[in-house]
């Protein structure tokens, strides 16, 4: 299952603080950086940060990954070998890997203004939060419940 709508910044972020709402709701960084651990993000406030920091690294693509314990998913983190010859020396990165992850894909269209938000969900225990996650979605992009 998988749902795609453009939004601007003011809607992702109401939907992330929609998401983060559940203290037990973890969100992650799809991929980390090359020879960096991958990112949590604990709280509304560090998203922010996170997504400002991206922008002024003029980035155009962020993916984050989902998980709540609750889902009783699997959730790993897998350290991806990388070739030093084509990455520049850098030899790993991580990535998440599992089931009952929701995953977010941004694409930064016109930085704050426009921003495609993908949301997929791919496991059977993820549908009832990943269905919550999209009605959200499609509420906030109507502009209902402001």
């Amino acid at each position: 299952m998988q749902r795609t709508e453009n939004i601007n910044k003011e809607k992702l972020f109401e939907l992330i603080e929609f998401i983060l709402l559940d203290s037990k709701t973890e969100l992650y960084e799809s991929y980390s950086e090359m020879e960096s651990e991958l990112v949590r993000i604990n709280n509304f406030s560090e998203f922010k940060d996170y997504f400002e920091h991206s922008i002024s690294e003029k980035k155009t693509q962020l993916g984050f990954g989902i998980y709540n314990p609750e889902s009783r998913g699997k959730f790993t983190i897998t350290k991806l070998k990388l070739d030093p010859k084509y990455c520049n020396g850098k030899t790993y990165r991580n990535r998440i890997d599992g089931w009952g992850i929701i995953f977010v894909h941004l694409n930064l269209l016109n930085a704050e203004n426009e921003i495609e938000c993908r949301i997929s969900v791919t496991q059977k225990k993820e549908l009832k939060i990943g269905k919550a996650l999209i009605l959200n979605l499609e509420i906030l992009n109507c502009g209902i419940g402001k």
